[in-house]
């Protein structure tokens, strides 16, 4: 729980939300308030419905980037355990992986 609040209060994902709640807020609110919006008749109702059409697109965003994050970062952390110990060749046979505390090549990531 720690690191995923830690990731959701990173520059990068609130940035990121903070940019899809606004375009895409914008966006739904303009489509469901727009004719109360320019008939003047906002009422404290109307206000909740748009400040929650801004809130969604900006949970979902935030969601949305912390499990790639977190999802990212398990697998890189199982496949950093392996690494290339021989050259790579053209053979298969001749490509063995072995457990290390290595940062494995772009190879063994993608065989």
């Amino acid at each position: 729980m720690n690191n995923w609040l830690e990731i959701a209060t990173g520059r990068d994902v609130l940035g990121r939300g903070v940019k899809v709640g606004l375009i895409v807020g914008t966006i739904l609110t303009t489509i469901n308030q727009g004719d109360v919006i320019l008939a003047g008749e906002v009422t404290a109702g109307v206000a909740g419905k748009i400040l929650l059409t801004y809130c969604v697109p900006f949970c979902v965003s935030t969601y949305a980037s912390i499990a790639s994050i977190v999802t990212s970062q398990q697998q890189l952390s199982f496949s950093s355990s392996y690494c290339c110990v021989s050259a790579h060749t053209d053979g298969a046979s001749a490509h063995r992986r072995e457990a290390v505390d290595l940062r494995p090549c772009n190879r063994c990531i993608d065989p």
